[in-house]
């Protein structure tokens, strides 16, 4: 029987199917007139899309669904060919440059880019997540390094407009590139403004009193700030969660934000104030509301509390005079709040060196002359053996326009230029093989191999080796390893620990793992494609390349 021998119905679910790729809707497009109307259908293409599709949309096309499919398409090559790209770039540094994210990060700006949703097709496949954690590892440093790039662009816009009416919005594209859910603090202050409607005012908001004089505004706002320190209430709100640290996360300029969008939402005119207490070297943060000329009240924000204070106060007078603060002014001191947060926390991760990194970046676009982030910046830059013309950029113009003593500036430039010419005149990595000398015969186990620590217990994977301990001499001396049987003369491993860390570890403190599984740490898809059996790493092409002979084995060594 021939496909024309059906209806046109069961001959548009035989072209539904996934067997039939959009190349293939292409080629029958061009056999007949029939198969043409049939191919050609936007209902069709509207299904074939969203089954390819499902879930990561930013809005439904309105067009042709056939063009949609074209551009998603052309889109998803051009991510697989960028990423590609990157893997390769940025295999032996700690960090993915910004230049090799120039390209991706262009296009993404554009109105119908469907980037951020590519990214995330490939970051939420569940398949992937096994198959091409490779793929899924960079497709992450991308999406992470998109979005925040857009936080950026939509918070300064939000600075630079006029008022305080939409400070929440700051809040939201300042959460969007922490990736933490603001919508539970959106719920907060409803809910304050709703406790505060209900149980205070016992009225509704198109019922609130008269707020026409004086008396009328400071008695209001004296029931205001009472019902938000009963109880701690405002201080059990103001806080953004800080989902990669536990912790909650809250400052002045923070309670400021919270406060001004919530007294607007009851009809008080408050505006932000900044007193800079030239002992502490920082700004505090009030709200003022002025009922008449003359006669200002300051509500302070400090420790988790609220207080009233008058323009005669200790306070007030032990303070420089105060000043209006802008928008500007505000999420200055908040990103400094939030760096300090996470400079601060205890030990810190590979992502939230990122975001401090992403957070510096965008306190200097507002900011300019905040050397000494600036200088921090560079010194992030230079951890990870990333982005050294930007360093260059920043030192030089620290020297140039900065306040901070020259000589460590100077020492930093020295370091940057010696790697940027060593990056110059830098060789090809010669791979290591087990066949080329003596020494490398006797190392025993091979990269991807889930190993367990003899004394320590822990569960980890091989990603590298050398054939001695090429560590420093105080290291060794530090870690045991000269009372070791076989000493520094035996091979030694770099591992990736089920507890997030890298170890080197000597051979005879290794064994085959006896219930070998997946190993829990940010880092893995950089060096593996994917998992085997639960009991094997299969390498990415860059380290296949650098350990050779390594890469071929799947099973057990014959130790």
């Amino acid at each position: 029987m021939d496909l024309l021998d059906f209806s046109d119905e069961i001959i548009e679910q035989i072209f539904l199917t996934q067997r039939i790729s959009h190349q293939d809707l292409g080629n029958i497009c061009q056999a007949c007139k029939r198969l043409n109307e049939i191919a050609s259908s936007n209902e069709l293409w509207k299904v074939k899309l969203y089954n390819r599709w499902p879930t990561q949309w930013v809005s439904i096309p309105k067009e042709s669904f056939r063009d949609v499919y074209k551009e998603r398409s052309a889109n998803d090559a051009m991510i697989m060919i960028e990423l590609r790209k990157i893997m390769r770039g940025s295999f032996h540094l700690r960090s993915i440059p910004h230049k090799l994210m120039k390209e991706i990060s262009r296009v993404s700006v554009s109105e119908r880019s469907f980037i951020i949703d590519g990214l995330l097709a490939i970051i939420n496949n569940a398949d992937l997540k096994y198959l091409r954690m490779d793929l899924v590892y960079y497709a992450r440093k991308v999406y992470d390094y998109v979005r925040c790039q857009k936080a950026t662009s939509n918070l300064m816009n939000c600075v630079t407009r006029d008022g305080f009416h939409d400070l929440f919005e700051g809040i939201k594209f300042l959460a969007i590139g922490l990736e933490v859910d603001y919508l539970d603090n959106i719920h907060q202050i409803e809910d304050l403004k709703n406790m505060f409607d209900e149980k205070v005012l016992g009225t509704k908001e198109y019922e609130y009193p008269s707020m026409s004089t004086q008396e009328d505004i400071k008695r209001i706002l004296w029931m205001f700030n009472d019902f938000l320190l009963k109880d701690g209430t405002f201080a059990q709100k103001a806080f953004l969660l800080m989902s990669d640290t536990d912790r909650k996360f809250s400052s002045s300029a923070l309670k400021c934000c919270f406060y001004i969008t919530l007294a607007r939402k009851l009809g008080l005119d408050v505006n932000a104030v900044r007193i800079d207490d030239t002992s502490a070297r920082k700004s505090q943060f009030f709200t003022s509301i002025k009922p008449s000329i003359g006669d200002t009240i300051y509500i302070e924000f400090r420790s988790g509390m609220l207080k009233m204070v008058d323009e005669q106060s200790n306070l007030l007078a032990r303070l420089k005079a105060t000043e209006n603060a802008t928008k500007k002014d505000i999420f200055v001191c908040l990103l400094h709040d939030v760096i300090e947060f996470y400079k601060h926390g205890g030990q810190i991760s590979g992502r939230q060196i990122q975001k401090i990194q992403w957070l510096i970046e965008t306190l200097l676009q507002l900011s300019p002359t905040e050397d000494e982030s600036r200088l921090f910046l560079t010194r992030i830059y230079l951890h990870q053996n990333s982005n050294i013309d930007e360093t260059l950029e920043h030192l030089t113009y620290l020297i140039s326009h900065g306040n901070l003593p020259s000589e460590p500036i100077h020492q930093l430039l020295t370091v940057t230029k010696r790697l940027e010419e060593e990056k110059k005149n830098e060789e090809k990595t010669q791979p290591k093989l087990r066949s080329s000398t003596e020494d490398n015969q006797k190392v025993v186990y091979k990269i991807g191999m889930i190993m367990r620590h003899r004394r320590l217990g822990y569960m980890c994977v091989i990603y590298g080796w050398d054939n001695f301990c090429d560590m420093p001499y105080n290291w060794q001396r530090q870690m045991g390893v000269l009372d070791m049987l076989n000493g520094p003369n035996q091979p030694f491993y770099n591992v990736m620990v089920n507890d997030g860390s890298n170890r080197y570890a000597a051979q005879e403190s290794l064994m085959m793992h006896a219930n070998p599984g997946e190993i829990a740490h940010e880092e893995i898809g950089k060096y593996f494609c994917s998992i085997i059996n639960s009991c094997y790493y299969k390498p990415t092409e860059m380290l296949n390349e650098m350990y050779p002979e390594d890469c071929d084995w799947f099973g057990c060594p014959d130790v």
